[in-house]
Formats: C-alpha cells, structure tokens, sequence
C-alpha cells in the first residue's frame, strides 16, 4: 500500500488506510496501525482468496521496512467463515 495513503491521527499515535474500493492494495479496504503502549493492527480486506485456511492456530507477520511484528492467534469457525478471536 502507497505510504503516501496511510494519515495519523491528531495525536500522532496511529495511522490508517482506507480504501473502500479495495483496488489500491490488492483488496485492503482498511488498515489501522499504532497504539499508546502496544502496537495494535487491524486490517480489513475483500475479494481474497482463502481456500488454504482453516480452523487453528496462526502466526501473523508484517514487515515495514527492516521492522518486523509477528502474532499468534486461533481461528474459529462462525458458519462460513473463519473468524479471530
């Protein structure tokens, strides 16, 4: 996603992207980023393909620059979809 399209809020402690159309970066409709004492990332997207995912534990990677956070979770079923937590 271009960097140019992530703002900060007033306070400087977060940034976001949003992208209603999803065309801007390959079907992210929607990212926070920030946090006062920890890092928080939400992300939103359509129109992906998920076909390889299943119910179970999950490590979640994101590279900015040099900069790496990772997390683990699990998802679980909800009807059709896969859903955290």
């Amino acid at each position: 996603m271009p960097a140019s399209a992530l703002v900060p809020n007033a306070s400087g402690t977060r940034v976001r992207f949003r992208d209603p159309t999803g065309t801007l970066a390959n079907g992210v409709t929607s990212l926070t980023l920030g946090g006062r004492r920890r890092t928080d990332v939400t992300l939103r997207a359509r129109h992906l393909s998920l076909g390889g995912a299943a119910a179970g534990p999950f490590t979640a990677i994101l590279h900015i620059g040099s900069f790496e956070l990772s997390a683990t979770g699990t998802l679980r079923p909800a009807g059709l979809r896969l859903v955290f937590p």
